[in-house]
């Protein structure tokens, strides 16, 4: 993320300072503040993956239930009842 000139600069921090510390601060600060954006967008990003996934996830469970009820009335009647209720409401 750093380039050259940067990295050079940081150098002169870390022997005897550069004289510009307000100006360094500054670009510091900047910098870190395009990190957080970055990071908060990809937050975002895998927040919206992750509903889909889970929305999916549900999907499939909910199918897995009915064919195991499809298979097995009598163990899975009250689930079956369940689900005739819920597009009802």
């Amino acid at each position: 993320m750093k380039d050259k000139k940067d990295r050079k600069h940081d150098k002169k921090h870390d022997k005897k300072g550069c004289g510009k510390k307000i100006k360094c601060l500054g670009k510091k600060i900047r910098r870190l503040e395009e990190q957080e954006q970055y990071v908060s967008a990809l937050i975002g990003q895998l927040q919206i993956v992750a509903d889909e996934i889970r929305m999916e996830k549900e999907f499939l469970e909910d199918k897995l239930t009915k064919k195991k009820a499809a298979k097995h009335p009598r163990f899975f009647k009250e689930v079956v009842e369940v689900e005739e209720e819920k597009p009802q409401a």
